[in-house]
């Protein structure tokens, strides 16, 4: 323990029992035979010894504390004296016992406390007192009012010696948040904001909403702003809330009772609300209206305020360059590594906590592969478990080599790829960004009929671009209730600006088709939906790619606002040709193949992709090489499977 903790707690324990033993000296006077010959005076041996030990404490006693948060009165003060006395000094409790005629009678009653002090007044046990209201004290019941025995609370005891704790039904739900945190510069200066409106504001609004992606960024605000403000930050488990009223109320009060006390707040994870725990949202709501301390609440932007009392702050991530400086920083490698940094910040958005855990992370490794390849998968690391709740990643493998496409469509997926991996440099130093506020995201549809290509394009694009690839889950998205499947979409493009990620919506004709005429609410809000999905593709900072069977069946004004188009075609002839020699990864496991007969069969490049693969399973079972009648035996199921027919003409002479 510290020196001057120790120290402060001696003086404290020091002035609590000269205290105590000051009111027990007037106790035993006004039951004494000199009573009634002069009132009591306090000895001038208390006043001096109380008045050093106040001259040399550099914090205030706990006893003053407690006296000035509550505006106890002297009978008050004297009464909680009392009770304080009879827990710490078997002198008192025997003199206690003494006055009330009966060996067992340890706690004083009010009548033989009325009898005891100068000062008295009947209303310092009333319900609204601060003895009672705060549970200061208990009184034992089953007989009158004055006649019941009154204890300390156990906590106001143990806070009075110097000693505090969270009572049980608190420590349970509330912990003591001991994180470290970074912030940076930008968000420091959100912190000074709060503190300098916190502190210069008579009445300052109890309740802080903190809104923005990053949960750690905002604990660490939230964190910074009370050690300023000489608070100690608790976390509440809303999870843990009780379900009942009543276990509210009393929960509300001991949490109150702490925080004023000894300058405690609360931080309060109010994010991920879910539709079927509304009576949690209830109890949550009673807590928080009810909290007489500082409280900061971790809140989506698309919530509403709790209350009229609350003040409400963004916690943006740190800038670009903030963020290549904490790279810097917090790397071994210093300055070294400076262009890679400058360029990994510009696909991954990354909050400041979470370059700190991912640096530290980079620091621990034994580096056996390449220092950028290490940076670049660590940062795709730490971005993908958002997303990997409402999407599937995609791994790929497929390069430019892999894919056979016309000239056309070829250099358009390179110019994709080109317009993803410069737009920091055109938007930020090109000043794009300033002139333009929405149209910046960059987004791709991809048609054509299945196994064209259109999701090994993506591969292809995502591969080379060294970002990863999600096919976003219509089913996880779409949710029945009003409004949460755009938090759905929300939380996915969110998440892929932070780790760059490219979102491929298969499909998409089903989630971004043509708005409807309004006949009802679901209607409307399937129109609303849409209106969502418009707005936020324009300001996406990454690659969306859309692909569709049915291009008709795409929304006119979505398809306005696509930045690139990319039909997919059968392939002709030589295209087949292509993809059937590329099919095969060993060529060692293929004999007498003619590509050219293959070619004859018209179908896309998905199709071939399975018949090769099964015609290797074929000739494994045989423990032979691949051959054209595996070919042929694998074509003949492949179409029956997707129910069309197979031309003599295009399977001539493949046995």
């Amino acid at each position: 323990m510290d020196i001057k903790k120790i120290y402060w707690l001696e003086l404290n324990r020091s002035y609590l029992m000269t205290s105590i033993q000051r009111t027990m000296d007037e106790f035993q006077y006004h039951f004494s035979e000199n009573a009634n010959k002069k009132p009591y005076k306090d000895s001038n041996v208390f006043v001096k010894l109380m008045g050093e030990i106040k001259d040399i404490i550099q914090q205030k006693p706990n006893l003053d504390i407690l006296v000035e948060q509550y505006h106890l009165s002297e009978f008050e003060k004297n009464i909680l004296l009392v009770c304080a006395g009879i827990e710490l000094s078997s002198e008192y409790s025997q003199l206690i016992c003494k006055l009330q005629g009966h060996p067992d009678a340890v706690y004083p009653t009010f009548n033989v406390l009325l009898a005891g002090f100068c000062s008295t007044h009947w209303n310092a046990i009333s319900p609204t007192s601060p003895l009672r209201k705060w549970d200061l004290i208990h009184l034992s019941s089953g007989t009158l009012l004055a006649n019941q025995p009154i204890k300390i609370d156990e906590g106001i005891l143990h806070y009075l010696t110097g000693f505090p704790f969270l009572e049980e039904s608190l420590a349970s739900i509330i912990k003591k948040d001991d994180g470290k945190y970074l912030i940076s510069k930008s968000q420091q200066k959100l912190v000074d904001n709060i503190v300098n409106q916190y502190s210069k504001n008579l009445q300052p609004q109890k309740i802080i909403e903190l809104i923005g992606s990053d949960t750690n960024d905002k604990m660490a605000v939230a964190k910074t702003a009370c050690e300023k403000l000489g608070y100690t930050l608790y976390n509440l488990d809303k999870h843990a809330i009780p379900q009942k009223q009543e276990d509210v109320i009393m929960l509300e009060k001991l949490w109150n009772r702490q925080a004023i006390l000894n300058h405690y707040a609360l931080y309060i994870d109010f994010s991920e609300r879910k539709q079927d725990q509304q009576n949690n949202e209830n109890m949550l709501n009673h807590f928080i209206n009810n909290c007489e301390a500082l409280t900061f609440i971790n809140m989506d932007s698309s919530q509403k305020t709790i209350s009229n009392k609350t003040n409400r702050y963004e916690v943006e991530k740190p800038t670009q360059q903030e963020q290549k400086r904490l790279w810097i920083d917090l790397l071994n490698v210093g300055k070294k590594y400076s262009e890679t940094i400058t360029t990994l910040v510009e696909h991954f958005n990354l909050s400041t906590n979470t370059i700190k855990v991912a640096a530290n992370e980079i620091n621990r490794t034994e580096i056996k592969t390449n220092y950028e390849n290490l940076l670049w998968k660590t940062c795709c690391k730490f971005t993908r478990p958002v997303l990997e709740n409402l999407a599937q990643r995609i791994k790929t493998l497929a390069t430019w080599d892999d894919i056979v496409l016309p000239p056309e469509e070829l250099r358009v997926l390179k110019e994709i790829t080109m317009h993803v991996r410069f737009r920091s440099k055109v938007y930020n130093e090109g000043g794009f960004a300033k002139k333009h506020s929405r149209g910046l995201g960059i987004s791709a549809l991809f048609s054509g009929e299945s196994g064209t290509g259109k999701t090994m394009a993506a591969e292809v694009i995502a591969n080379d671009l060294m970002l990863d690839l999600y096919r976003v889950d219509l089913s996880q998205v779409v949710n029945k209730y009003i409004g949460e499947t755009e938090k759905n979409l929300k939380k996915i493009f969110d998440a892929a600006e932070e780790g760059g990620a490219i979102l491929l919506f298969d499909e998409a004709d089903s989630l971004f088709g043509k708005r409807g005429e309004v006949r009802d609410s679901h209607d409307r809000h399937s129109n609303l939906q849409i209106g969502y999905l418009l707005q936020r593709m324009e300001n996406f900072n990454g690659l969306a790619i859309l692909t569709t069977n049915m291009k008709n069946a795409i929304d006119k004004a979505f398809e306005r606002r696509i930045r690139f188009s990319v039909h997919f075609e059968r392939p002709d002839v030589t295209q087949r040709k292509r993809i059937w020699e590329n099919a095969f990864p060993n060529k060692n496991w293929v004999n007498g193949v003619d590509y050219s007969k293959l070619a004859m069969a018209n179908m896309p490049g998905g199709n071939i992709k399975n018949i090769a693969m099964n015609a290797a399973f074929l000739a494994a079972s045989e423990d032979v090489k691949i051959g054209m009648q595996h070919l042929l035996q694998a074509t003949k199921s492949e179409y029956k499977k997707v129910d069309k027919h197979l031309s003599n003409s295009e399977i001539k002479d493949w046995e």
